[in-house]
């Protein structure tokens, strides 16, 4: 199994998105269209790597508030992603532990098929699972100890889990001033968001006792702006 490792800058804690994000999570606000800019729903991966896991540290300015803990397997239905994010939050001026659980069951193009997500802290507790049946996402929720809610939700077009994003831009050849817009679901607010990512430049970074040569990335989602590293 493969083991990576990359660095997160958190600028802003987002609490409505996946890690970040999203959760997972994440972005960039973009004024201007960048050259380069297309739908990548319709994009196809050429190449995943799979049977992997990945360990990333996130920053808030130059200090660590957390670590994410990714993993993610070839299935006979395409892929599954396990992702655990663990974060420092300062709330109200009080600072909490905050947890995110995401399993995915993704499809061979990376969209979505089905998963469950729980966040957890001291003072509360969410967990949301869907399924994409046909062209409607089937999603159950809990809030702390209040009763399950059903929904369901008609899609239109492919949706993606934000920690599959990641995934999909490592098996994309991009160049930067490339962008690429998708529709990611969010289960927190169960609605459906546009993330747009930009491949800003190649930077050197330091990993443990090493330097790799990885994609700066910004994303933007929800008018927050997030860097990633992704390692070659």
């Amino acid at each position: 199994m493969k083991i990576s490792t990359q660095r997160i800058q958190l600028h802003w804690f987002i609490g409505s998105f996946f890690i970040l994000a999203f959760v997972f999570l994440l972005m960039v606000r973009l004024g201007l269209i960048e050259r380069g800019e297309e739908d990548g729903d319709d994009k196809v991966p050429t190449q995943v790597q799979a049977d992997r896991e990945t360990w990333m540290n996130i920053y808030q300015q130059d200090q660590k508030v957390g670590y994410v803990h990714r993993q993610i397997f070839q299935t006979l239905e395409g892929y599954k992603i396990l992702e655990s994010v663990f974060m420092q939050v300062n709330t109200m001026g009080m600072m909490q532990d905050l947890r995110f659980k995401t399993a995915g069951s993704l499809k061979p193009d990376l969209t979505l098929s089905s998963f469950d997500f729980e966040l957890f802290s001291r003072l509360f507790r969410f967990k949301a699972r869907g399924t994409l049946q046909d062209n409607t996402l089937i999603v159950s929720m809990t809030s702390g100890s209040g009763p399950e809610q059903n929904l369901n939700f008609p899609i239109k077009k492919n949706i993606h889990l934000s920690v599959g994003l990641l995934e999909i831009l490592s098996a994309k050849d991009l160049k930067p001033g490339d962008s690429r817009t998708f529709t990611v679901f969010d289960p927190i607010t169960a609605t459906e968001r546009s993330v747009k990512i930009l491949v800003v430049e190649e930077e050197t970074i330091p990993v443990m006792d090493r330097e790799e040569v990885a994609k700066k990335v910004s994303i933007e989602a929800m008018g927050v702006s997030q860097l990633a590293w992704i390692g070659k």
